[in-house]
């Protein structure tokens, strides 16, 4: 009565941005100052297939509201370019955590939640020196070892 298991798949929009302070040569310091960042704009579009365990509570009224856990797998279709300072990898897989609250209208059922999804698979992809020398990518991604998602997701179901 109060336990279900959902599958909701769905698209999702999402940008990062990446700053760097560069440096003008090898003796020089950071030079940080908005002429001496570079910042690369990482165009993220996600179909995801979370699977979730939801505890309802009773329905009160019109309303019932629930807590969910579950985790799933997201695919990016929208790969990096060959040219980015950072590419990410295509596959990720996730754990999420969250609440929300089913309203009861006459013809239909709208849901809102709001959940903190945390990726677990490194989405950054190392870029191999001999078949992709270019000087800047080794600068940006040398220091990386690795690079996780973490996202606060509102989601509007209507059932």
């Amino acid at each position: 009565k109060h336990l279900n298991l959902r599958i909701t798949p769905g698209m999702e929009f999402a940008q990062r941005t990446i700053s760097y302070a560069t440096k003008n040569g090898p003796y020089e310091g950071w030079q940080v100052g908005p002429d001496k960042i570079k910042t690369q704009n990482l165009l993220c579009i996600p179909i995801s297939v979370p699977v979730y365990l939801k505890w309802s509570a009773n329905r009160e009224r019109n309303y019932r509201p629930y807590l969910l856990v579950g985790g799933g797998v997201a695919v990016n279709v929208n790969p990096s370019k060959v040219e980015d300072y950072v590419q990410t990898k295509v596959f990720d897989g996730f754990v999420e955590g969250g609440l929300g609250c089913d309203f009861y209208f006459s013809w239909f059922k709208f849901c809102p939640q709001l959940t903190y999804r945390v990726g677990f698979v490194n989405q950054l992809k190392t870029i191999d020196t001999y078949t992709n020398p270019l000087p800047e990518q080794q600068v940006f991604t040398g220091p990386m070892n690795k690079m996780l998602n973490r996202a606060l997701v509102l989601t509007f179901n209507f059932e």
